[in-house]
């Protein structure tokens, strides 16, 4: 891809962070294209109980030759399928042939994507959801048996993430929280876990115990993981783990050739 052959020039994400949310600015550039691009995501926790999206979002596409403007997209939509399609490829190269149970976490505006991806990925026969909002992952819960009511997967909404993650062998974590959603011990050997929802250096989804567990830990790309991964950069802060065992997928070193991961998420192996 134009991406792995470095034409496409990709800088790291600002973030300014405001009384009660973030706001994101992603560009890129691609001369061999003529085009650059610019996509903003606001993450906003609280619009939920407003009944609208936590992360709305948009994309500019302007012309690299004279800088107009040529489109502005919904940004929403985009991001659901990007992020969903990060761990499905995540999923499809190192989750276990023979996966069973998939465990998500997290029913917001990511959920249905990433639950698309990862039964796009494995032919799992049960899907345990959980959200702190009961009534939410109910609907979710039954959205997604009429729409995968022709795969005969049993799904249930659990009373606990703990419960959630009981015995799964694909975890899928997509939330705003500033604090770990689930017990890290109790993830069962094989498991593989995507976890999608940490941007900032000081929130992880996942307890450190779980990432010095981890077989393989891969991210998209390492010098923004670094930056931004909670998930990561308090174990390394807290000396449980080190810079070196974090491999990046998209952006390879030369002692991280990109036919060994060739896929990005942040994304966790434990074996």
């Amino acid at each position: 891809s134009m991406m792995e052959k470095g034409q496409i020039n990709t800088p790291l994400r600002t973030i300014i962070p405001t009384h009660n949310g973030s706001l994101l600015f992603m560009p890129a550039y691609s001369a061999t294209l003529g085009m650059a691009v610019l996509k903003n995501v606001n993450v906003f926790p609280g619009n939920a109980s407003l009944g609208r999206f936590t992360t709305p979002a948009e994309i500019l596409l302007i012309d690299a030759e004279t800088g107009y403007v040529l489109a502005m997209m919904d940004g929403t939509y985009v991001t659901q399928l990007r992020t969903g399609a990060a761990s499905g490829a995540a999923f499809d190269i190192l989750g276990r042939k023979d996966c069973r149970k998939g465990a998500l976490i997290g029913t917001g505006g990511q959920a249905e994507a990433q639950l698309d991806a990862m039964l796009a990925a494995r032919n799992v026969k049960e899907v345990s959801i959980y959200s702190l909002h009961r009534d939410k992952c109910t609907a979710f819960t039954e959205k997604a048996r009429a729409k995968y009511a022709g795969r005969n997967i049993h799904f249930s909404c659990e009373n606990s993430s703990d419960e959630c993650i009981e015995d799964a062998d694909l975890i899928i974590t997509a939330t705003t929280s500033a604090t770990p959603v689930f017990d890290g011990t109790l993830v069962k050997k094989g498991a593989t876990i995507s976890c999608v929802g940490t941007y900032e250096p000081d929130k992880h989804e996942v307890d450190s115990t779980l990432i010095v567990r981890a077989d393989k830990i891969i991210c998209d790309s390492k010098e923004a993981a670094l930056r931004e991964s909670g998930d990561l950069l308090i174990p390394i802060r807290q000396e449980m783990i080190t810079e070196d065992e974090i491999k990046a997928a998209m952006v390879g070193g030369p002692n991280e050739p990109l036919e060994q991961y060739g896929y990005w998420c942040t994304h966790l192996g434990v074996y």
